[in-house]
């Protein structure tokens, strides 16, 4: 018997690692907007250049929201009408509706929305939750992924939303999923809003169950001031009905979004104004 001492390594099996650790093949990251996004820390490359073939200059001012960004003494930062352009061009929503005279209008309803749904969020917080200061971590638009709630409002005979958003929010700590669906009245009667949102915690645990059936009664039985509570038609409107056709624009686009850019936004002081619990105590004892 003679000792081979000359033997090639052996080949690795096909069965080995799972996880793959060739970064070429790790496959890009997109953001609700289209957007290609760095995967550690998920922060777009911003485009505020001009899009080809288009007609005329759109503006690159970007609105600071109130709106407290988790994990961070920022506010989120919404996108200016160039952004919004471009993000409709990229996924290929630039069609007949779709004018440049209309982004600014359509960018002043987005922002309108995501500042209705944190109110509204807020208002879910601070009634059930009000020693905590909300932010909002992050977000995801499911615009093709019904609501349980939103089905059966369809089953029932409701129109559909028109939109879906998840936000994911920080709770002393702890992240609470919301839900928020986005619906338009094509034939308002009058004073009824044409655009309003329902935002409420998801089902994902004991604790939103209950905060969701105590939410219920309060706004059925025992509460005399409704305006203080979180309202599942919220509105959300800010534009006449010669403006209608602009929401089509707005409904492509993706309502209810945000971005973001890494260092950018006003300080803690900017929201703690309008995002810190009421001094006169919390009116549910935990």
């Amino acid at each position: 018997m003679s000792n081979n001492t000359s033997a090639s390594p052996a080949s690795p099996e096909p069965s080995g690692c799972p996880v793959s650790h060739n970064k070429g093949n790790i496959p890009a990251n997109y953001n609700v907007y289209a957007q290609k996004v760095d995967p550690k820390n998920f922060m777009p490359t911003l485009n505020q250049e001009p899009a080809p073939g288009q007609r005329i200059p759109l503006s690159t001012d970007r609105m600071q929201s109130t709106i407290p960004k988790g994990g961070a003494d920022t506010t989120w930062v919404y996108p200016s009408p160039q952004m919004f352009y471009n993000a409709l061009r990229r996924k290929g929503k630039l069609d007949g509706d779709v004018k440049e005279e209309d982004l600014d209008l359509v960018v002043a309803i987005h922002n309108q929305n995501n500042e209705v749904t944190w109110n509204e969020v807020k208002k879910w917080e601070k009634t059930l939750h009000c020693e905590c200061e909300p932010k909002l971590v992050r977000f995801r638009g499911r615009p093709y992924d019904l609501s349980p709630k939103a089905r059966i409002k369809a089953w029932l005979g409701y129109e559909l939303p028109y939109d879906r958003h998840d936000w994911v929010v920080d709770r002393c700590g702890t992240e609470v999923r919301y839900i928020i669906d986005f619906y338009h009245n094509e034939n308002p009667k009058p004073n009824e809003p044409r655009l309003t949102v329902d935002a409420r915690p998801a089902v994902d645990t004991a604790g939103s169950f209950y905060d969701r059936m105590n939410m219920f009664f309060r706004r059925s039985f025992f509460s005399s001031d409704l305006s203080s509570l979180p309202s599942p038609n919220a509105n959300a409107s800010i534009v006449t009905p010669s403006h209608v056709h602009n929401l089509s624009t707005l409904k492509q686009g993706g309502v209810g979004l945000l971005s973001t850019k890494e260092g950018e936004g006003a300080g803690a002081g900017a929201s703690a104004g309008n995002n810190a619990p009421s001094s006169g105590g919390c009116p549910v004892k935990h």
